[in-house]
């Protein structure tokens, strides 16, 4: 499992060096994502829609994915990390049409919700560093507080 975190993690980041023109070729054959976006888009048409991810995998391709599918109305929550990465992170996403929100500023949050844009989060990330302590690759990790949900 842990191989395969890894294969996924760098998919993420050759998805972010990629060259625009190849990445946006590369959408159409994607087909199983267009039932999924055409639910969202119908959602969107009456409210704003939170879409939680979780980092692994892909997510990059995915947002560059629903970017290309629902224009100007895709918005990604960022930490910032450092002002360079941050820069360069928003710079990178803001190119196939994602906009990027840093994970403090609630009120554009909000705003992109009432705008009825999407607003798409990573729910595996503990922010505040007070989550439940665990282990993962020998270091200390801590995972958000909650309780899963199921429909």
């Amino acid at each position: 499992m842990l191989k395969e975190t890894y294969r996924n993690y760098a998919r993420y980041y050759f998805d972010l060096f990629t060259p625009k023109e190849k990445l946006l070729a590369s959408f159409h054959t994607v087909k199983y994502g267009d039932p999924s976006v055409y639910a969202i888009k119908n959602m969107l048409n009456e409210r704003g829609v939170v879409l939680v991810s979780a980092h692994v995998g892909s997510w990059d391709f995915g947002n560059a994915y629903l970017a290309n599918r629902l224009p100007g109305r895709v918005n990604v929550i960022v930490e910032k990390l450092s002002p360079g990465v941050f820069k360069w992170f928003t710079e990178t996403r803001e190119r196939f049409g994602v906009k990027v929100i840093e994970s403090t500023d609630i009120k554009s949050m909000l705003r992109c919700l009432r705008n009825k844009e999407l607003l798409v989060l990573l729910g595996d990330r503990d922010l505040n560093k007070n989550g439940p302590l665990s282990r993962f690759s020998a270091s200390p990790l801590t995972c958000p507080r909650g309780r899963p949900c199921f429909r």
